[in-house]
């Protein structure tokens, strides 16, 4: 069991530990060989992940930085030896293995849901194992409401995060029993930075964790704190291979892609990304990188992603062609064989033509007053 692993050895190992999805496109070739070769990166965990850019880029957090934050989180959210954890994200993830810091450190028991996802299964093993805190992302705790699952009695605390709760799907979660507590957080921050002390708190208000700083410039989130990334690897395709970018300014802050308000007592709410990014089934996608990878399969324009809202996965990606139907639907399959699970294409419209600008700029093709 891969969870067992992460234990007082597995913290105090320099060797480098690369998380990567297996059901996702390998970041780029000579990435193992990279982070052997380097000492910068001893003790260190790199996540994968598609970011804002075109380019793939690996997100490097020391050790001690998750294990700081474990510690900032369970402090925030009073949890201790009497908690029992139960985990139900993938290892690959930040969120996973912060929860297994969490439970190491908080000294309680660890339960480990094995395999696929199955919202009948969590139930039981949240049940038998009398579970006290868990982490989930909306796609999980929606398909627990749609059951009709009332929350076991033993949990006292469902921490949400990955992508953004909505109302409707919070509310009634509540009304099955579900302890939820809506957070904010990034693999970037190692997890939470904000997280609602209370399932009675406004919806999407956050209680910012303590260690952390958090400020806004012309909206967008900045965020400073000893967790926070140390930089990112990306992958040039120049011949250059892989290079390291800073993430933090001279003064150690940290930019996000996120919008946000802070209220008179300091929480926080999240209101969105800036520009074409949206999180699907509580992975980041940026549309202009498929967008890209769309347009090697059909050069010459014509075509463009777009992504509507969806009660369950939080987006979908649609396909929007001036192509015929039986053209565009082709593509879609093309397109869906080369990119992960998550980025796959989940529906194709036609159109005679493409909403542009004067100058010819792409416009939202479903501009915010549309019905989608």
């Amino acid at each position: 069991m891969e969870a067992a692993r992460l234990n007082d050895a597995y913290w105090e190992d320099p060797v480098p530990d690369l998380r990567l999805n297996p059901g996702a496109p390998h970041p780029g070739p000579g990435l193992e060989a990279f982070l052997a070769a380097d000492p910068r990166f001893r003790g260190r965990i790199l996540f994968a992940t598609s970011g804002s850019s075109a380019r793939p880029k690996v997100v490097c957090l020391s050790k001690a930085a998750v294990l700081t934050a474990a510690v900032w989180a369970n402090r925030h959210l009073e949890c201790g030896r009497e908690d029992r954890w139960l985990l139900a994200l993938p290892l690959f993830h930040v969120g996973g293995v912060g929860l297994v810091a969490r439970a190491r450190l908080a000294g309680g028991g660890l339960e480990v849901l094995e395999g696929r996802w199955d919202p009948e299964r969590f139930a039981e093993v949240s049940r038998r194992s009398r579970a006290t805190v868990t982490s989930l992302v909306p796609t999980q705790l929606h398909d627990l409401v749609l059951r009709g699952i009332p929350a076991p009695a033993a949990l006292r605390m469902v921490v949400i995060g990955g992508a953004r709760l909505e109302p409707g799907l919070r509310a009634d979660a509540v009304g099955l029993g579900w302890p939820v507590r809506e957070s904010y957080g990034m693999t970037e921050t190692a997890a939470q930075v904000a997280t609602q002390l209370s399932p009675g708190d406004p919806a999407g208000w956050l209680t910012v964790i303590p260690g952390w700083h958090v400020r806004l410039e012309e909206d967008r989130i900045r965020l400073k704190g000893e967790p926070l990334l140390e930089g990112y690897l990306e992958f040039a395709g120049d011949g250059c291979g892989w290079r390291w970018r800073e993430a933090r300014d001279a003064d150690g802050w940290f930019s996000t892609g996120d919008l946000g308000e802070i209220d008179g007592s300091g929480r926080l709410r999240v209101r969105g990304r800036a520009g074409r990014v949206v999180k699907i089934l509580g992975e980041l996608v940026e549309l202009d990188r498929l967008d890209l990878r769309l347009a090697e399969l059909a050069p010459g324009g014509g075509s463009v992603l777009e992504a509507v809202e969806d009660p369950r996965a939080g987006w979908r990606l649609v396909l929007v062609t001036e192509r015929s139907r039986a053209e565009g639907e082709a593509l879609a399959a093309e397109f869906n064989e080369r990119v992960a699970g998550f980025e796959r294409i989940g529906e194709v419209r036609t159109v005679e033509r493409l909403r542009r600008g004067p100058m010819g700029k792409r416009l939202p093709q479903f501009p915010p007053d549309s019905k989608d």
